[in-house]
């Protein structure tokens, strides 16, 4: 498995290799700013146990603006820093890999478009059913996908499911160098429970595994997990998220 830290980064939106620079590095930690108010879309991460002049800064660099710091849930030291300098714990959440060398996938494009970043209606389309699957602003959630469409525009791809001609499920791909990473995989409410996360998430690994990509790594959520592992995803990971 490749270094654990950099897994992380990837899953966090941090991959310089690829366009996605750090806005702000300390001695021991890394951010990304997105310009969205969504906290989710702002992250921060450390290789070494944060300090508290550290932490500090990197609130004072977002002021008002909300971010989210993902740490590893065995880092007990990291955690206690966190929360004594007033961040808040947010939830825990699994990070998943598969191995696409060895993973057969059928192709699944009938029910699953891959949209063209610069069709705005596609592009409306897909942040409608992302901002309602995750209760996220849309507006801000596309501040963040047009900052994506600037930097990594080689790198990124919007995926819309549909259900009988109805948009309805929605994802994202990010490549890196052998590893695509999933992200925003997500269902409205009343179309769940009908296999379309599974369905969009296995057109996703289908285009990265035949672009020769190795790995698929992801965060997931309560809901999600189930339907990854059916997959084949396997756990290596459980990160806490903390905010202000």
């Amino acid at each position: 498995m490749l270094n654990q830290f950099l897994l992380l980064q990837y899953l966090l939106f941090m991959n310089p290799q690829i366009g996605l620079d750090f806005d702000l590095v300390t001695q021991n930690c890394f951010v990304f700013n997105s310009t969205s108010q969504v906290n989710a879309a702002n992250r921060v991460c450390h290789n070494a146990v944060p300090k508290t002049v550290e932490i500090g800064k990197i609130k004072k660099y977002f002021m008002e603006t909300q971010f989210t710091w993902v740490v590893d849930a065995t880092d007990l030291e990291s955690i206690n820093n966190l929360e004594q300098n007033g961040l808040e714990f947010k939830g825990a959440f699994p990070a998943m890999m598969l191995d696409l060398v060895n993973f057969d996938l059928p192709k699944y494009d009938d029910h699953v478009t891959k949209i063209d970043l610069n069709n705005i209606e596609a592009l409306k389309t897909w942040d409608l059913i992302v901002s309602q699957s995750f209760g996220r602003p849309a507006q801000e959630l596309l501040k963040a996908i047009n900052l994506f469409k600037q930097k990594i525009p080689n790198n990124l791809k919007l995926y819309v499911g549909y259900y009988y001609d109805q948009p309805v499920s929605a994802g994202m791909a990010i490549y890196h160098q052998d590893v695509v990473s999933l992200h925003l995989i997500g269902t409205l409410s009343e179309f769940r429970n009908k296999g379309l996360g599974e369905l969009i998430t296995k057109q996703m690994l289908f285009d990265a595994k035949n672009q020769n990509y190795k790995q698929a790594i992801l965060l997931a959520s309560v809901l999600g997990k189930p339907v990854y592992q059916k997959i084949g995803f396997k756990e290596y990971a459980i990160y806490n998220m903390y905010g202000n």
